[in-house]
């Protein structure tokens, strides 16, 4: 049972064959922490890049200015962390109406969030990966905050 997903087994089957090629961390944590878990690191993403500060110091210390800049204000870490918002996305498509209104609703005002922070328009996707994601429905992918260099 996927945590925090009111589905049957075939949608859960479903679902978790969808992460079958995805990090092994990945998907131990999914199957622990479920939704929350996954809704939890979209908010820290988003948080991060508010304040332009992540825990990754030394000892779990704060990183801010340059520190932060070359820890998670590089375009490669903000991707790698950005695939929380992926897997949401691959959940939604894959759930029944009632179960996909439900989640796009808690996801809400952290996608408005995230929106609001896209202003660094220079990242740009290549043909196939234009192709594979269009921007009308993984809207992400287009721009980068603008505590992030590309």
């Amino acid at each position: 049972m996927i945590p925090g997903l009111k589905i049957d087994r075939k949608t859960e089957k479903n679902i978790l064959n969808a992460f079958s090629k995805w990090a092994t961390h990945f998907n131990k944590r999914f199957k622990k922490f479920g939704m929350e878990g996954l809704i939890k690191e979209y908010t820290k993403l988003i948080e991060t890049h508010e304040t332009q500060s992540c825990y990754h110091g030394s000892k779990g210390t704060l990183n801010t200015g340059e520190s932060f800049q070359y820890c998670c204000g590089v375009s490669y870490e903000y991707i790698n962390d950005l695939s929380c918002r992926d897997a949401l996305q691959i959940i939604i498509d894959l759930l029944p109406p009632d179960e996909s209104i439900r989640l796009n609703a808690l996801i809400s005002t952290l996608d408005n969030r995230l929106q609001r922070l896209q202003v660094n328009e220079e990242f740009f996707l290549n043909e196939n990966e234009i192709k594979k994601y269009p921007k009308e429905k993984f809207w992400w992918f287009y721009g980068l905050p603008i505590s992030v260099k590309p």
